[in-house]
């Protein structure tokens, strides 16, 4: 971004066409999403994204349209304080630039797709306990900034308390208990010298059992942004141990998130079997998704694999179902995307959907 503000993002939508825009400020794990089935198009100014962004910073984005008319079409719209103007091209500043339009029917759209991940909300979160001697540097910088859910906030240490005098330890509770394998890092806002480069991870779903997930060093940034990642654990308390920074002096950051993301392909739902009975039933309904429709309802489905990780990614949240991977058993309640790691590369897999129907975009395995 060219300056600071506030930088609103906009589209418009024919009802030819469904749409879905993700948007992401400093990372491509999108935070922010504008959907508009061809039943309820939107025109500019319905439905806005507005970041508060510094000189420096990236929004990414990821437009997904399918098409039912030649003329189906979503025009994006962005600008500084609510001064929109429309985007003829990939680059959501580059108003002068020119882009010829892509034409592609969705049989040419490849069949599986990988990159996948959730990010979970900083919503319930809290530090709970930290060294008391890495005091924050003013009532503007506490170490609470670092779970607010608001980058623009910030930690950093006190005054003359140097990252050399000893380890810098603190604990967060994430509010409830999620199966994830990566934490993510923004960068302090003010420079990136007092950025944490090496530090031991710990997790569990209380405090008193966290197990050591990972210990890092040399950790680089890309802006400000870094990740590490770690084996899918089920935790809700985390507690980092920071050693050292890039300057071995102070230690500041503005936010840590947990996130789940995923390393294997995502399948067509169609690869599976569905089975019914009763009222039960599955439909193929086409929406904006990965493969232009998911495959929405209640019953079992069975499927089998030849790989040690296996996922489902749906469109509703507070899902529940009844996961059984080679005889063994379990009741599963997950939001959007679920993703684990399995003892074995043969596996017999069985879903039955509890409760409300489920909208299924794709599995992964």
């Amino acid at each position: 971004m060219p300056q600071t503000g506030d930088y609103t993002i906009s589209v418009r939508t024919s009802n030819r066409s469904n749409t879905r825009l993700r948007l992401g400020l400093n990372t491509k794990e999108y935070s922010k999403t504008i959907s508009s089935p061809r039943n309820a198009p939107i025109n500019l100014n319905d439905t806005n994204v507005t970041f508060t962004v510094t000189k420096g910073d990236y929004i990414y984005f990821e437009v997904i349209i399918q098409s039912y008319h030649p003329d189906g079409f979503a025009e994006l719209f962005g600008g500084y304080d609510n001064n929109l103007k429309s985007i003829s091209t990939g680059y959501l500043l580059n108003d002068d630039a020119t882009k010829a339009p892509i034409r592609e029917n969705s049989d040419n759209y490849p069949r599986s797709y990988n990159g996948l991940s959730k990010v979970i909300p900083n919503t319930n979160a809290r530090v709970i306990s930290y060294t008391e001697s890495f005091a924050s540097w003013d009532e503007t910088t506490k170490i609470e900034n670092i779970v607010d859910g608001d980058i623009s906030t910030s930690y950093h240490s006190i005054r003359n308390k140097y990252i050399t005098t000893e380890p810098f330890e603190f604990t967060v509770d994430l509010g409830n208990a999620y199966t994830v394998n990566t934490l993510m890092i923004t960068g302090y806002n003010g420079n990136s010298r007092q950025n944490p480069t090496a530090f031991k991870l710990y997790g569990g779903t209380n405090t008193d059992n966290m197990t050591l997930l990972g210990e890092y060093s040399n950790i680089t940034y890309s802006g400000k942004n870094a990740a590490v990642s770690f084996k899918e654990t089920y935790l809700r308390y985390y507690k980092i141990v920071i050693t050292d920074t890039y300057e071995h002096r102070y230690v500041a950051m503005s936010e840590l998130q947990m996130a789940i993301k995923v390393n294997d392909n995502l399948v067509n739902p169609v690869n599976a079997n569905y089975y019914v009975k009763n009222n039960q039933s599955f439909t193929k309904e086409f929406t904006q998704a990965f493969y232009g429709y998911v495959i929405k309802g209640k019953g079992i489905i069975i499927l089998d694999t030849t790989n040690d990780y296996f996922g489902i990614k749906i469109l509703e949240s507070n899902a529940k179902i009844k996961l059984t991977i080679n005889g063994n058993e379990q009741i599963v309640k997950f939001d959007e995307l679920y993703y684990i790691k399995l003892n074995s590369k043969n596996n017999h897999i069985e879903i039955e959907i509890l409760d409300n129907d489920v909208s299924i975009e794709s599995f992964i395995y």
